[in-house]
């Protein structure tokens, strides 16, 4: 006799366990960890998280999203988690205003733990965007070179492409860079900063190239 609400049931929740059903907050946040282990697998979002936004869309919108976006301080190199999260945006699955909502979330939360850190830490914040974007681009060699994890690639541009904004328009204006743009690399005119990520863009685009 199963008394479980629809609404209440996991994912990847095993009902004939001999504990019975495990109480939702427990069992949303073992289906988000599984989903990101079979992404980071697989390379491609978890049919079971697909069919859960469109058929069981109350327990996504309202369970699932909320736990798989818990503000945290973001990894210099982009994680499962983050990439899986990449991919359901890119599906849009993941409104615009509630990921806009995680970064600034992440963000304060980064601040609050600089704050509470060491002063080092916050001096040495201004170069982490370069860094988090080289980390990214070495990243990506890894997902070419192994050769199976296509749906994986184009999340991972996208973060790159995220972090690429961020270091280009420090002061926040993004909109310009949904435009084709040049940079003359043989110009004696680019700023030092422009040079290394010109240097890191083009060092990635021939590693990729040749693997």
């Amino acid at each position: 006799d199963l008394k479980v609400a629809i609404e209440d049931m996991g994912l990847y929740e095993d009902l004939s366990a001999s504990q019975g059903p495990q109480q939702p907050r427990c069992q949303v946040l073992q289906d988000v960890e599984k989903a990101i282990t079979i992404f980071e697998n697989t390379g491609k979002v978890p049919t079971s998280v697909l069919e859960a936004s469109i058929f069981r869309r109350p327990y996504f919108t309202s369970r699932f999203l909320p736990a798989l976006l818990t503000p945290r301080m973001l990894p210099r190199t982009p994680d499962s988690g983050m990439r899986l999260i990449e991919a359901l945006k890119k599906a849009d699955k993941i409104p615009a205003s509630v990921y806009t909502s995680y970064i600034q979330a992440c963000q304060k939360e980064k601040k609050k733990l600089l704050e509470a850190g060491s002063l080092e830490m916050e001096v040495d914040c201004p170069a982490e965007p370069v860094e988090l974007l080289s980390a990214g681009l070495e990243e990506l060699q890894k997902l070419i070179i192994k050769q199976n994890k296509d749906d994986a690639v184009p999340s991972l541009i996208a973060v790159i492409s995220e972090r690429l904004k961020v270091v280009i328009c420090d002061d926040g204006d993004t909109a310009l860079l949904d435009l084709p743009f040049v940079v003359n690399v043989s110009s004696s005119n680019l700023e030092p900063l422009e040079l290394k990520i010109a240097d890191l863009l083009l060092k990635s685009f021939c590693q990729n190239i040749v693997v």
